[in-house]
Parts: C-alpha cells; structure tokens; sequence
C-alpha cells in the first residue's frame, strides 16, 4: 500500500501506529504543516514511490535510458509494456525506477523466504511494498 486515505477522526499517530511507520517519516513525506490537522478524504503517501516518470528526447533507445538510470532493458519493458522494437517519441513518458530501487521477478518456485534473502528485505517490507500474489514473472520493488 502506498497512500492511504484519511478517514473522519484519524490522527496521525494512529496512522503511524497502524503502518508502522514514525510520524516524522509520515510528515516528510506528506510535507505536513506543523499542525498535522488531516482532512477527511486526504491522501497520504505511506512510503516513497519506486519509480518516476522519464520524458523521451529526440535520439532516446531504450538502451540509452536503460544505462542512464542503471536499470536493465528487460525491467524498463516490463514496467512500460513495450516490446523491443515498439517506437519511443519525443516527450513521450515512462515509468524509471528511483536510484537504489531494485526490481526482481519471481520465479517459479518462488516463496517469501527466498525473496527475503534474494533482496535482503522483511517479509513485512515487501508486503507493503508490492501486492504479494507470488506469481511467476511479478516485479518486486525494495530499497536497500
């Protein structure tokens, strides 16, 4: 889960009880005035996104946005749906990961355990982190 949104009588704390996550964290991220005052039907981000938009320019490969933001061809198709030999346009925007993100793709055979140590992340991080189905071929988003 990535944002949540605010319900009538939530505070803060309890939202960072709930989520586990410290109310400085949950500030930051929202950029929460020094009242914390929520609003009914506000959204707050509960972690950091993963990936951000990359807007093409002219002479852009896959291969040299891939080098740019060190991440593979493979996962920039994957988290596109591009084929390799789809045309990219000027101003065109796809998703990159964030510096330090981290993606694998399970496996079959795959399970929570062997994830834990392929990416050195809690069970509880990656649950948050990703919709966990375990599925062959799923992405797995963690920071390290």
């Amino acid at each position: 889960m990535y944002e949540y949104i605010v319900k009538k009588g939530d505070k803060i704390e309890d939202i960072s009880l709930k989520y586990d996550i410290p109310i400085k964290k949950l500030i930051k991220l929202n950029k929460l005035e020094a009242s914390y005052i929520l609003n009914e039907g506000q959204k707050l981000l509960l972690q950091e996104p993963f990936y951000e938009y990359y807007s093409i320019v002219k002479n852009d490969t896959i291969y040299s946005i891939a080098d740019k933001f060190n991440t593979t061809v493979k996962v920039l198709l994957i988290l596109n749906n591009l084929n390799l030999n789809d045309y990219l346009y000027p101003n065109q925007k796809i998703l990159v990961p964030k510096i330090g993100v981290n993606i694998y793709q399970t496996k079959i055979g795959d399970d929570i355990e062997k994830l834990e140590n392929i990416t050195n992340t809690s069970c509880s991080q990656l649950v948050m982190s990703n919709k966990l189905y375990l599925l062959p071929e799923q992405l797995i988003v963690y920071k390290n």
